[in-house]
């Protein structure tokens, strides 16, 4: 079909194939899909600096901020406002991506995030270099990093909803794992390479710059190479005029839709536990370890690499070899995630801490690609615009951490045991919710 003809339907804007031929090009990439290779590497790529640069800035941001003299509660406050505004705004940007096309939406998220690195880096470099005191710092530093949830975001819905167009419904929820994945091989590489950008010149704002720089690599090839097209219709799919009608009138009601609300809770409770831990992380360490901030973090930096390392090993290995499905990924994805925690309160160590951290990222690592993809299959081929706005705006659901912040300064063990009965109580509801626990049994659960 022409492109012409198909943007003038306000389908699709590129050629479109049928599932079965999807099926056919199995093996053109490592999802199975109708996805080129080189194509989901860019959007791979895209998820990959996102993690890179979100996690490097996690793991040194607490640090630094101890070093300008900035209270704890304001940095948690910077990545908390910055994830408001993009569960704010996520729901936009997929409409938009519907709208026109999934390309200049993620080309769009890329820039956002890259303006949004480099003016972090420049007010962290302000403040070390004492140019303002830090409750101008503070202030500024949270509308830098908000660049990034009102248009970084535009990354996540228009990068899942590319690759969920182009993926054969059986093997969606390898596709996105495999997202995922970029996510988790991020979390790794981004704490890693932070300090390596701590050079003479740019000093401890020379991480941000770094990322900024990487994220504008990318933004270029995306920019160049990636292709709208090709797209799948699935011919498996029969959509009556009373199905089509329900899928328009959809978004109006998205909050009331029985199809999505189990998915949108179950991550909601998982995303507010993962955001709170990787939050309280880094201070926990540099207070176990009684050392200086910026001595700690070669610590910091080894525990958020090993959590992040076991995550990939759940998404990238146990996920493929188990052929998991998205009710076994939110069942067990929240059972290990609890069982991470309860290591993290019974632990008087580093190792121990270390431990608990990296079980609750496989656990984590389980519960995201599960709801993500029971999400995506229990809707209509027309509605993944939609459903990948509100998976982004899950994964911008981290409000509560100066909360949890707070709680620390406290007791350092109560935010884990609110972390660990919120868990466990996402777990009840997905052995008991019946969307939830035959979730990925059939195609779509009516």
């Amino acid at each position: 079909m022409p492109i012409a003809a198909c943007a003038r339907k306000g389908r699709w804007q590129g050629e479109i194939v049928t599932d079965r031929t999807a099926r056919k090009r199995a093996g053109d990439t490592g999802v199975d899909s109708g996805i080129s290779r080189f194509s989901f590497g860019l959007v791979f790529a895209s998820y990959f600096i996102l993690a890179v640069g979100n996690m490097g800035l996690i793991s040194v941001l607490p640090g630094i901020g101890r070093e300008i003299g900035l209270p704890d509660p304001f940095i948690a406050a910077a990545f908390a406002i910055s994830g408001i505004f993009l569960a704010s705004v996520a729901p936009f940007w997929a409409r938009t991506a519907d709208r026109i096309g999934r390309k200049p939406v993620l080309i769009t998220g890329l820039a956002g995030y890259t303006v949004s690195m480099a003016l972090v880096g420049v007010v962290v470099a302000c403040g070390l270099h004492k140019l303002a005191a830090w409750f101008i710092i503070a202030p500024c530093l949270i509308a830098a990093r908000s660049i990034f949830g009102l248009v970084g975001s535009a990354i996540l819905p228009s990068g899942q909803a590319y690759v969920a167009e182009r993926t054969p419904r059986e093997t969606r929820t390898r596709a996105i794992s495999s997202l995922a994945g970029a996510q988790g091989l991020g979390t790794i590489i981004g704490p890693l390479i932070a300090p390596l950008f701590i050079l003479p010149l740019v000093g401890l704002s020379g991480p941000m710059f770094g990322f900024a720089a990487i994220a504008g690599i990318t933004l270029v090839l995306v920019l160049q190479f990636l292709n709208e097209g090709p797209k799948i219709n699935f011919d498996d799919e029969v959509e009556t005029a009373a199905s089509v009608a329900e899928a328009e009138a959809a978004p109006a009601r998205a909050w009331r839709d029985a199809r999505i609300m189990p998915f949108v809770l179950f991550g909601a409770g998982m995303g507010v536990a993962q955001g709170a831990q990787a939050q309280i992380l880094p201070f926990l360490i540099i207070d176990t370890l009684g050392a200086p901030p910026m001595q700690a973090q070669a610590s910091v930096t080894l525990a958020m690499m090993l959590g992040a390392a076991s995550g990939l090993v759940a998404q990238w290995g146990l996920i493929r070899l188990f052929k998991m499905k998205p009710k076994d990924l939110m069942k067990w994805g929240a059972s290990v995630a609890l069982l991470g925690h309860l290591l993290i309160l019974t632990s008087t160590n580093m190792w121990g801490i270390m431990a608990g951290y990296a079980a609750s990222c496989i656990g984590f690592s389980f519960g995201r690609p599960g709801y993500t993809a029971g999400l995506s299959l229990s809707v209509t081929q027309r509605e993944q615009g939609r459903v990948a706005g509100i998976i982004a705006m899950l994964a911008g659901i981290n409000v509560l951490a100066p909360f949890f912040v707070l709680i620390y300064q406290h007791d350092r063990n109560a935010p884990f045991a609110l972390n660990a009965a919120l868990i466990a109580g996402v777990l009840v509801y997905a052995v008991v919710q019946p969307r939830l626990k035959h979730s990925g049994v059939a195609a779509r659960v009516s």
